[in-house]
């Protein structure tokens, strides 16, 4: 019955302002994450996702995002920058690798598009990453142990064995405990 009433909730929250913003928490196996459903269809754009970052700072980032796709001033692509949107430092799309798109972490967004188009397969998103305060991204030499901690590297391939095996790297890498 729930997932019925939650269902009808994303439905009219799309029809009525274009997405339905889904966030997690985190836990202590992931960090914090926010991700869109809705843009497919009211912006011919592929789904959002952003770990790391407080509800209402991902809402504003989304909001922007949505605002600009639909004027055509925001284009996605793997790499592209987007500039002064947290902090004013520039920030990097990455395309989420579809390794990761399962229903554990995206399961709304996968909801919707079966619902809309009968399928699950074709559900494109991507991944808004951005820099420690020095600038670096997590790839980068030298970036920050909590921005690379707050950021599931969604753009790269699945570990089937180990889907944590990222933040395991990282954990021992400061010889957290576990």
């Amino acid at each position: 019955m729930f997932r019925f009433f939650y269902e009808r909730k994303v439905l009219k929250s799309i029809e009525k302002s274009g997405l339905a913003l889904v966030f997690d928490d985190g836990g202590e196996d992931h960090p914090p994450y926010a991700y869109t459903t809705g843009l497919w269809d009211s912006a011919g754009s592929p789904e959002l996702v952003v770990f790391g970052l407080g509800k209402d700072l991902a809402s504003g980032v989304f909001a922007r995002a949505f605002d600009e796709m639909k004027s055509g001033a925001l284009v996605l692509s793997d790499g592209a920058r987007w500039s002064g949107v947290i902090a004013n430092f520039d920030c990097k799309w990455r395309r989420v690798h579809p390794t990761q798109l399962t229903t554990e972490r995206f399961g709304t967004a996968l909801w919707y598009r079966h619902h809309r188009s009968g399928r699950y397969d074709d559900l494109n998103m991507y991944q808004l990453v951005w820099p420690d305060t020095a600038g670096r991204f997590p790839w980068d030499e030298g970036c920050s142990v909590e921005a690379r901690m707050d950021q599931m590297p969604a753009y790269l391939p699945r570990d089937e064995d180990n889907p944590n095996a990222w933040w395991e790297t990282i954990a021992r890498e400061v010889g957290y405990p576990g």
